[in-house]
């Protein structure tokens, strides 16, 4: 039996977190390791069980990217990386794109988007059965 995927979500937005947390968990083939809302919490978490794939929104309402923490943590662990935004113009998405996430999903999203931009993003990086062979 495949072990599940870890995944921290990280996200200011409390209900976008949970609805994340409930469709991956739901599916039975990942485990939130944990729902972080700022930068600082976010690192602890990282650190205290490196996640498998991290889904991020992009701007948080205390002015912190998570651009920057996902850069922070490459030194540490490379990780697939999803983000979620509402917002699609070019000048975010180009700042995005420096960060070479995976996947970049507009909200409102469905459960099988976020399912298979999930599934993508982990095969994509290499991760089979828990272990990263890339």
């Amino acid at each position: 039996m495949e072990t599940c995927k870890k995944v921290l979500v990280f996200d200011d937005d409390f209900v976008n977190a949970l609805y994340i947390k409930n469709i991956l968990e739901f599916s039975g083939q990942y485990k939130i390791t944990g729902i972080a809302n700022n930068i600082g919490k976010a690192f602890s978490l990282f650190l205290e069980s490196p996640p498998d794939l991290l889904i991020s929104c992009i701007s948080l309402k205390n002015i912190e990217s998570a651009i920057d923490f996902i850069n922070l943590t490459r030194g540490i662990k490379k990780v697939p990386v999803i983000y979620v935004s509402s917002l699609d113009d070019e000048e975010t998405l180009d700042m995005t794109l420096d960060s070479s996430p995976e996947f970049y999903l507009t909200m409102p999203f469905t459960r099988k988007q976020l399912l298979v931009a999930s599934r993508c993003a982990v095969q994509k990086s290499g991760l089979i059965n828990g272990q990263d062979y890339t």
